[in-house]
């Protein structure tokens, strides 16, 4: 993941503002508590200096105390998109620099955590990235099959962004675990199937290229349905309409069938 550096003089300028946090200068020596600190700036300074820290020097109870904080920040994230019904994320609300203050809690954890820990995986998993990002890709061609279970949970969230998050990174295990196994790609499959009718456009989309690639040819009936009934329409420059939706669901038929010949 490219790094996005924070220094400590671009944390005092700042200036952040964030609810039930008190800013105040960095003292403390101790990175432990500075990850725990209800202040934003004791946090950013413990990342930074983290980042400087190979995975054999880091403390005993830094993996975990950075899954805490990833879990923290990420919940922070969607408080703010449930307040703004979707329309604003952390950059909107707090500034640029606390998104990129986020994107280093994330590179923390995916570089110096403990993947034998069940939560530092689930925190990553279920945080907010890309999921065709190298990151994204990382993890699910190492971890894929570990965490398949959180991606699908996460693809139940009320925020239609971290739904349409959740269906591109099983899109994006599919393409990358070739351990997954056939009971996986079963679940994979399920949860897609489910998506198809979210009525978030883009959702079903991506839903139908997923299950281009897990379906079968029981799935097939359903797709030549939304080939000729699903109602996104968009209107091109020359006028015209496409029917994205649909045109991906035939597609999808094409692909099913062909892998069911091979």
């Amino acid at each position: 993941m490219q790094k996005l550096l924070l220094s400590l003089t671009l944390i005092t300028l700042l200036g952040w503002s964030v609810p039930g946090q008190v800013q105040s200068p960095q003292t403390s020596p101790n990175v432990l508590s500075e990850l725990r600190s209800a202040d934003v700036h004791d946090r950013a300074a413990a990342i930074e200096v983290l980042s400087s820290m190979s995975a054999e020097a880091v403390p005993e109870g830094i993996s975990r105390a950075l899954a805490d904080l990833l879990v923290q920040e990420t919940q922070l994230l969607e408080s703010v998109l449930r307040k703004s019904n979707g329309t604003v994320g952390l950059s909107g609300q707090y500034g640029e620099s606390y998104s990129e203050y986020y994107s280093e809690v994330l590179g923390s954890l995916e570089r110096l955590g403990d993947k034998r820990d069940q939560r530092v995986l689930e925190a990553l998993a279920k945080a907010s990235y890309n999921a065709d990002s190298s990151f994204a890709v990382k993890i699910a061609t190492d971890y894929g099959e570990n965490i398949l279970p959180m991606v699908i949970d996460l693809s139940q969230s009320d925020l239609r962004y971290r739904r349409m998050q959740a269906i591109e990174m099983l899109g994006t295990i599919v393409s990358n675990c070739t351990a997954l196994l056939p009971s996986s790609a079963n679940r994979i499959r399920a949860a897609v199937l489910e998506a198809l009718s979210d009525q978030a456009n883009g959702i079903r989309l991506v839903a139908v290229q997923v299950l281009s690639r897990v379906g079968t040819e029981a799935d097939i009936p359903l797709l030549e349905k939304i080939a000729k009934t699903d109602p996104d329409i968009s209107k091109m420059p020359d006028g015209k309409n496409r029917y994205f939706i649909r045109e991906a669901a035939l597609e999808a038929i094409t692909k099913i069938r062909q892998q069911s010949a091979k």
